[in-house]
């Protein structure tokens, strides 16, 4: 079971008979949406020999963890914490499903099963590709829970660019509020000396701040941009609340790297987006005071989001010590 926030998220039923891999790569039998998770982090395997599961880590950067403990290999216990990157997952041994379901008043039982097994098996059959493509609906699913346990629009902020970043193909990512005179401006753009606050022009602001519509432009750059950024393309995503629009996503990649995948994907996170922000109120995205408590216009890197304030919210370097 992945937790979320000390909640409990998506549930995972491991496959006995084969390697149940973790890490971020569209191959990994769990997908984490983690990026100090590696590719190919960890692996969890049954010994029948022995009737345990084993957890093996793959050579990962940053460590794979057993309850609060870096191991190479170690059998996983009943109720045990497995940790990769910050992603904290948890062991548990599934009930035994009642073999016949008591009889009911009217009609019959068409599946009757514990609801983690149900889930598990939802998410496998979900997952089986070897394309991201065919990952976008777990990934989505965990980006649902992840954004909608944020204990501020700061952590939604946090959130939705580190999953635009690494799930969306994007070169460079940002999230821009609505000034009172109608203009997006940036709070946080990903990764440092970005041209993305400049790529969105009047018309295409229009568009998505007054129209509520999401935007996938192809176009040229600026006019003094850089040869391999002379021609972009650009998708700008509305985050909506109570019919008004309040702050958008803004994502660029070079030209003919984006996909139609791609697009649905940051439409899906800007709408789960747009339902986190709603949940905090008073908090609105775009009132003088959510963006006091986000920090200064500026562009930072990918290892790391600092925020108004200053802060770290994420730093790479820190967590691998």
């Amino acid at each position: 079971m992945l937790r979320i926030a000390d909640r409990s998220g998506p549930t995972f039923v491991l496959d006995p008979a084969h390697d149940n891999t973790l890490g971020r790569s569209a191959e990994a039998t769990i997908v984490v949406a983690d990026r100090l998770a590696s590719r190919t982090h960890a692996a969890v395997r049954f010994d029948a020999l022995c009737n345990t599961w084993v957890l093996h880590d793959l050579g990962s950067r940053n460590g794979t963890f057993l309850d609060g403990v870096r191991v190479d290999s170690a059998v996983i216990p009943d109720g045990a914490v497995v940790r990769v990157g910050t992603s904290e997952m948890v062991f548990k041994q599934l009930p035994q499903a009642t073999a016949t379901p008591p009889a009911v008043e009217r009609g019959h039982f068409v599946r009757c099963r514990p609801v983690a097994e149900l889930e598990g098996s939802v998410l496998r059959r979900s997952s089986i590709g070897s394309t991201d493509d065919a990952r976008r609906p777990l990934l989505l699913y965990q980006a649902s829970i992840r954004l909608l346990v944020s204990r501020s629009i700061r952590e939604v902020i946090e959130s939705t660019l580190e999953l635009a970043a690494h799930h969306s193909g994007a070169a460079s990512v940002g999230w821009f509020r609505v000034s009172e005179e109608s203009r997006l401006e940036p709070v946080c753009v990903v990764p440092p000396g970005s041209s993305l606050a400049t790529l969105v022009g009047e018309s295409t602001t229009r568009l998505v701040v007054r129209e509520g519509n999401a935007i996938w432009l192809a176009s040229s750059g600026p006019a003094d941009a850089a040869a391999h950024d002379a021609e972009l393309e650009i998708a700008c995503l509305p985050i909506v609340e109570r019919e008004r629009v309040h702050a958008a996503i803004v994502a660029s990649a070079a030209s003919g790297s984006m996909r139609s995948a791609d697009f649905d994907f940051l439409v899906a996170l800007a709408s789960l987006a747009s339902a986190a922000c709603a949940g905090h109120a008073g908090s609105t995205v775009g009132r003088n005071a959510a963006a006091a408590d986000l920090g200064s216009q500026q562009t930072v890197g990918l290892d790391s989001v600092v925020m108004l304030d200053g802060t770290v919210a994420i730093n790479e370097a820190n967590l691998r010590q």
